[in-house]
């Protein structure tokens, strides 16, 4: 197949966006991992002030929008029957995070 003058350009230009749009679309995945990774390390901590240190928690299910980070974690407590916290947060970091029950309860005052 053999192409015209005006397509060569053009599938240039198609390759060139190609390349830029997956890395941007990288670049963003990166930046809301490490956000997730923040929302969660301040889950963690707010979770040992709360239950001690020997508390223990898993990661089973977080969203992100608009700023607004939800987090849904199983919490070993040290000596105590496990219970599912919700750990709610939003980008001002100064906020810190509200765990709440499933329920609504808020947990830390």
């Amino acid at each position: 197949m053999m192409l015209k003058k005006g397509m060569v350009g053009h599938a240039v230009m198609i390759a060139v966006v190609g390349v830029m749009i997956g890395g941007l679309s990288a670049f963003s995945a990166s930046a809301s991992a490490k956000s997730q990774s923040e929302h969660l390390s301040m889950c963690k901590s707010e979770l040992k002030s709360l239950y001690g240190a020997d508390v223990r928690a898993r990661m089973v299910k977080a969203k992100s929008y608009q700023g607004k980070h939800k987090m849904t974690l199983k919490v070993y407590p040290a000596g105590e029957a496990s219970t599912v916290v919700e750990c709610l947060s939003n980008d001002a970091v100064e906020q810190g995070v509200v765990l709440m029950t499933k329920d609504g309860t808020v947990l830390n005052p």
